[in-house]
């Protein structure tokens, strides 16, 4: 029982440690209020917003590395309606 315990936890502990290490929810925000507020990720202001949602460019760019495309791809469709919602703009019918 010992046994399965300790594997059960090493591979938690290496799914962990293979995958991103923000998820895509904070990502989409990071993405989000840097869009919203027209920064890139290496503008002053841009570093400014990552600092205060506690995401670093590295966890950005391990993120885009890691993730599956179609994760990707749903992530990029919400930063987009975000960021146009916060332009006034619907990109809804």
């Amino acid at each position: 029982m010992q046994r399965l315990s300790f594997s059960l936890l090493s591979l938690s502990l290496l799914l962990i440690a293979c995958g991103p290490r923000i998820s895509p929810e904070q990502y989409i925000k990071a993405m989000s209020e840097l869009g919203c507020h027209q920064q890139g990720e290496g503008t002053e202001g841009g570093t400014e917003i990552l600092k205060k949602l506690e995401v670093s460019q590295e966890d950005i760019a391990e993120f885009r590395k890691k993730t599956k495309v179609t994760v990707m791809m749903e992530t990029a469709t919400t930063i987009a309606q975000n960021v146009a919602k916060c332009a006034g703009v619907s990109l809804t019918n």
